[in-house]
């Protein structure tokens, strides 16, 4: 299995690239041609907020809850790496696999 540029699986948490659009007219999440996840949020990267916005939007797109969803490092940059948590819950099992293949895609 070949992985996308950014993406790590480290057995229970998943980390992978994100690249946020601060300020955006529109909230998307979408894929650049790199692979690298872009997520556009109207929110404005002040006091945490922009970062806020991003685990709330991707908590809403992969449908999990926004606390299994940390935000690793880049705080202040608008490439940040994000990693998502795992049970061994089959739930949990099965997001993943619709996580990675959005990833892998």
């Amino acid at each position: 299995m070949s992985q996308r540029i950014g993406v790590k699986d480290l057995s229970n948490k998943l980390t992978f690239q994100v690249k946020v659009k601060p300020a955006s007219r529109s909230e998307s999440i979408e894929k650049d041609e790199q692979g690298i996840i872009v997520v556009k949020i109207r929110a404005k990267p002040v006091d945490g907020e922009a970062n806020k916005a991003v685990i709330e939007a991707l908590s809403h797109y992969f449908k999990i809850a926004k606390s299994k969803i940390t935000l690793e490092s880049g705080p202040k940059s608008k490439l940040k790496r994000f990693a998502i948590s795992f049970h061994e819950s089959h739930d949990d099992k099965e997001k993943r696999l619709t996580i990675e293949n959005f990833l892998n895609d």
